[in-house]
């Protein structure tokens, strides 16, 4: 699992103290953090020219950037981005692949 410097500043803006505390515990399982970086806004930027809000398209970025296999996610509208560096999936679908229900594409 990796970690991003945009998932902590939206977890800071957080209103809620017991979730944003129970966000930053489950944080410690990250095995990569992502810092900002130009090759991620300019990636982001690029998300961003295909319809995808700003912060979205920096954690779609920093996921890239880390090579992440997966991005896990309930948002339709980055459900139907498409990148050759990473599969987007809900979370039904990630399950089925993890568990070996659905073959790995």
């Amino acid at each position: 699992m990796v970690w991003s410097y945009i998932l902590f500043v939206e977890n800071y803006d957080n209103p809620f103290m017991v979730r944003r505390e129970a966000i930053f515990d489950f944080a410690r399982n990250a095995t990569d953090v992502i810092t900002a970086n130009t090759k991620i806004v300019g990636k982001a930027k690029e998300i961003r020219e295909k319809g995808i809000k700003e912060k979205d398209s920096l954690h779609l970025a920093c996921a890239i950037y880390g090579e992440c296999k997966y991005f896990v996610t309930t948002d339709d509208r980055i459900l139907k981005y498409k990148d050759e560096m990473i599969d987007i999936v809900d979370p039904v679908q990630f399950i089925k692949i993890w568990e070996g229900v659905v073959k790995d594409e």
